[in-house]
């Protein structure tokens, strides 16, 4: 799915979290590039707070910036932090929940022994 469409699918209750999400991506590029440990910490907290769904990662790919800065950092606790966040996001994606809405569940199995039918060859 291109990023066009993603932002389509966006709920219009989410705009206002998909606006953060985005201002501390713009916040983590600089600090990565001033190599500012102290804000990079403050914005993954930041955003392991918000309630971010699939479309949201992959319209900002803000998960992607926090893996490169990871990696290239040195700081144990930066990149604890780091590492935390980016398995939390791949549990929701690899469980369904990160879409932020309910999954589907199937229906129960209803009991059809009452019913005067062959069964399957």
């Amino acid at each position: 799915m291109d990023s066009a469409a993603a932002a389509v699918t966006v709920a219009v209750s989410d705009v206002d979290t998909l606006r953060r999400v985005e201002a501390l991506k713009l916040q983590l590029e600089s600090a990565q590039k001033q190599k500012n440990h102290a804000q990079i910490k403050e914005a993954i907290g930041q955003l392991r707070q918000l309630n971010i769904t699939m479309e949201m990662l992959q319209i900002t790919r803000i998960a992607q910036l926090v893996n490169t800065i990871r990696k290239d950092f040195t700081d144990s606790k930066l990149k604890a932090q780091a590492k935390e966040l980016i398995v939390l996001w791949r549990d929701l994606v690899t469980s369904g929940k990160a879409s932020g809405r309910p999954t589907a569940q199937p229906s129960p199995v209803q009991d059809m022994s009452g019913l005067d039918c062959p069964p399957n060859p």
